[in-house]
């Protein structure tokens, strides 16, 4: 179920000077000839990691370039980060990607409609419209990618249902939805 939920991010490629840097420093570890020495070339190269995910690299993006597990990555970083030592060292940041592009149709010409823009066009608090969607009279209502969506003909059918002193006729809609009607 995990599994699902998490999306793909598109790896990135580190700039060769980072990657020298840290291949640099991680190889330190292997040549030390004392347990001081080998503790301190952890000690920086976990400065150089925690330099690099302030700036905005993951972890398995540095991994890769180390030869190492993402999880010692976290470890190491959260490690220095603790420590409290500030690098000074300038590490070059990520390309952002851009960002996807939005919908830009009108909202009346769309078939399906998020709930923000439903209670925007029916004039109404996001908890009637949640209310409405559990009382039934939204019947084709789904949840995807994190929003409700409504189809317009339930919209159509709640603005042009009879309004009473509490508001929408819910036995009103009901009989519409029963009936097939818009």
């Amino acid at each position: 179920m995990l599994c699902n939920s998490v999306r793909s991010v598109p790896r990135r490629s580190l700039p060769p000077e980072l990657t020298d840097r840290l291949r640099a420093a991680s190889a330190l570890e292997g040549v030390a000839d004392s347990h001081a020495r080998r503790q301190w070339a952890i000690a920086a190269t976990s400065r150089l990691l925690y330099a690099a995910r302030q700036a905005g690299w993951r972890p398995t993006e540095l991994a890769d370039a180390i030869e190492a597990n993402p999880w010692t990555i976290a470890r190491r970083t959260r490690v220095a980060a603790a420590a409290g030592t500030a690098t000074g060292l300038v590490v070059p940041r990520p390309a952002t990607p851009a960002p996807p592009p939005r919908d830009v149709t009108p909202l009346a010409e769309r078939d399906w409609l998020r709930s923000g823009e439903v209670c925007i066009l029916l004039k109404v608090a996001s908890s009637t419209l949640a209310q409405w969607r559990s009382e039934g009279l939204t019947p084709g209502a789904e949840f995807r990618n994190g929003y409700w969506w409504f189809p317009r003909e339930d919209l159509q059918r709640l603005a042009q249902a009879p309004r009473r002193q509490g508001g929408v006729d819910r036995a009103a809609v009901r009989r519409r939805i029963k009936d097939g009607l818009p």
